[in-house]
C-alpha cells in the first residue's frame, strides 16, 4: 500500500476538557424551545431555520430531525406551530426512518394550521427505534415536545464532516468534524478518533469537551488518496464514508479577501429564496486590490447555512471600467455576449457557520474553481450570477454594507416567472479570491 507522507496537526476547538460528553440526561423526552436561539443536541435539520426573538420560522420547506427515538405505545408528539401570516399556507408533515436516509411519510397536519400559535397533536405513531422528521414549509415554530430519546451505552455518530475532494501538493488542506455522543459519558483514555489515510492509521486523537475537532494536513505527493475518521471505544467501532482526495501537483498560489463583513446577505450571488435566481456585482478596483495581470483561479463565499446544498449554477465575469448599475432603480440584467463564463457546473453550498445568542458566525461556504484562470486588467470586475433550480431554504452570505458603496450589487429571483430587471442588494457579499502563478499582494 502506497504511503503518503503527511504533516498533521490536530487541534480542539474551544479545548476545556477531556470527556466525550454524552446527551443532556435531564431529560428523557425530545424538545425543542425554538426561543432558545438553537437547537438541542442531536436535533438536526435538512434545510434552513431562522431564530427570532421567542420563535424560529423557515423559508421553503425544512425537515427537522430528531435524534435516535424509542417511541412508546400511545405517546404522541405535541407541536406548537403558526402560519407566518393571515393569507399565507405553510405546509406540516410528520415523517419517519430507521436509518434518515429512507423515510416515509406518517401524516400531513397541513390543514389543522393557522394564522395563531396552536398545539397540533401526533398520535398514532408506532411504538419502536427510529428517527423522526418534522416537515415544515414557511411557518413559525415554537416547541416540539414528546417521543422518548434512545439511550445506549455506545451510540456515537460523525456529523458535518468535510473532506476536500481536491488537494495540492505541499498546500495544507483542512478536514472537520463533530463526534456526536448520544449514549453514555465517556472520560479520556476510554476511546480514541484516529485519522486514516489510504487504510493506515497516520495519527489518533482523543477528543475535547466540544466534540468538534479539525485537522490540517499536507499532503506531498500527486495522486489519490482515500481519507476517513474512526472512533473506536472498546469493541464498538463506528468510521465515516471514506472520501477520495485527488492531490493534483504544486501550483503557485496567494488568496484576497475583498471586503470585511459587517453582517449577511440572502440573494448575492445565489438567492435559495426562489427557484430562479440572478445577481450581479461590480467589484471596484480599489476593494479588490489585485495586480495588472494576476489570474484568478478560484472565487469562494463564506456564510451561514445549515444543511449541504448542491445545484447547478453559471457564472460570468468581465474587466470593466464601469463602476456603478444604471438605471439604480428597475436595472435589466446584463448583457452577456462579451463575458467569460468561468463557471458553468454543479456547486455544493457546505454546511457552515453558526447562529447562537441572535449573532451569526460565518465559514467557509462554497469555492468554484474556474474552467479557465480569468486574467485581470487592472479595471473593475463585474460577475454574473445565474441559477434555475432549488436545494431547500435560505442561506446568509458574510456581507459588508460598506462594501457595498464601492462595488455595488444587483438581484432578482422568482419562482416562476422571471422578472427582467434587479433590485438593490442591502450588503455586497465579501469575496475570496484564489490566484495562480504571481499572487497578488494586499496593500495598506
Amino acid at each position: 500500500m502506497r504511503k503518503v507522507n503527511l504533516l498533521l496537526l490536530m487541534m480542539f476547538l474551544f479545548v476545556g476538557g477531556v470527556h466525550l460528553r454524552a446527551q443532556d440526561s435531564g431529560s428523557t423526552q425530545w424538545y425543542i424551545d425554538f426561543s432558545q436561539g438553537e437547537l438541542p443536541f442531536g436535533t438536526t435539520t435538512d434545510g434552513n431555520i431562522y431564530f427570532s426573538y421567542g420563535y424560529a420560522y423557515t423559508i421553503g420547506t425544512v425537515r427537522i430531525i430528531s435524534p435516535k427515538l424509542d417511541i412508546q405505545e400511545g405517546e404522541n408528539l405535541v407541536l406548537s406551530v403558526r402560519n407566518q401570516s393571515y393569507y399565507s399556507s405553510g405546509t406540516l408533515k410528520v415523517l419517519y426512518s430507521e436509518d434518515k436516509n429512507s423515510w416515509t411519510e406518517f401524516g400531513d397536519y397541513s390543514s389543522e394550521l393557522s394564522s395563531s400559535q396552536k398545539d397540533i397533536t401526533v398520535s398514532g405513531m408506532s411504538a419502536g427505534i427510529k428517527y423522526v422528521a418534522v416537515e415544515c414549509y414557511n411557518l413559525y415554530l415554537y416547541t416540539f415536545s414528546g417521543y422518548t430519546r434512545y439511550f445506549a451505552e455506545n451510540d456515537v455518530t460523525f456529523d458535518n464532516v468535510v473532506i476536500l475532494e481536491q488537494g495540492m501538493v505541499n498546500k495544507e488542506l483542512q478536514i472537520s468534524a463533530n463526534a456526536i455522543n448520544m449514549g453514555a459519558e465517556r472520560a479520556a483514555g476510554s476511546y480514541s478518533i484516529e485519522f486514516l489515510v489510504d487504510g493506515e492509521t497516520v495519527a489518533v486523537f482523543g477528543v475535547g469537551e466540544t466534540r468538534a475537532v479539525a485537522f490540517s494536513y499536507t499532503p506531498h505527493a500527486e495522486g489519490t488518496i482515500e481519507m476517513k475518521l474512526r472512533y473506536t471505544c472498546g469493541d464498538y467501532v463506528v468510521e465515516t464514508e471514506a472520501q477520495n482526495v485527488e492531490v493534483g501537483a504544486e501550483v503557485a498560489e496567494g488568496s484576497v479577501q475583498v471586503g470585511e463583513a459587517t453582517g449577511n446577505d440572502l440573494n448575492v450571488p445565489f438567492s435559495f429564496m426562489y427557484k430562479m435566481a440572478h445577481a450581479e456585482t461590480i467589484y471596484s478596483a480599489a476593494d479588490l486590490k489585485l495586480s495588472n495581470g494576476d489570474k484568478i483561479t478560484k472565487i469562494g463565499f463564506h456564510g451561514y447555512n445549515t444543511s449541504e446544498k448542491t445545484l447547478l449554477v453559471k457564472i460570468w465575469a468581465v474587466n470593466t471600467d464601469e463602476a456603478a448599475f444604471s438605471p439604480a432603480y428597475g436595472t435589466p440584467f446584463s448583457d452577456t455576449e462579451g463575458m467569460t463564463l468561468v463557471y458553468d457546473g454543479t456547486a455544493t453550498f457546505k454546511k457552515a457557520g453558526s447562529y447562537k445568542n441572535y449573532s451569526y458566525t460565518y465559514d467557509d461556504m462554497v469555492e468554484f474553481e474556474l474552467s479557465e484562470p480569468f486574467v485581470y486588467t487592472g479595471s473593475n470586475i463585474k460577475f454574473v450570477y445565474a441559477k434555475e433550480e432549488n436545494d431547500g431554504g435560505g442561506l446568509r452570505y458574510e456581507a459588508s454594507s460598506t462594501l457595498k458603496a464601492t462595488s455595488p450589487s444587483m438581484y432578482t429571483g422568482a419562482n416562476i416567472t422571471m422578472p427582467t430587471t434587479m433590485s438593490t442588494a442591502s450588503a455586497t457579499s465579501v469575496l475570496y479570491l484564489t490566484l495562480s502563478n504571481d499572487p497578488a499582494t494586499m496593500q495598506g
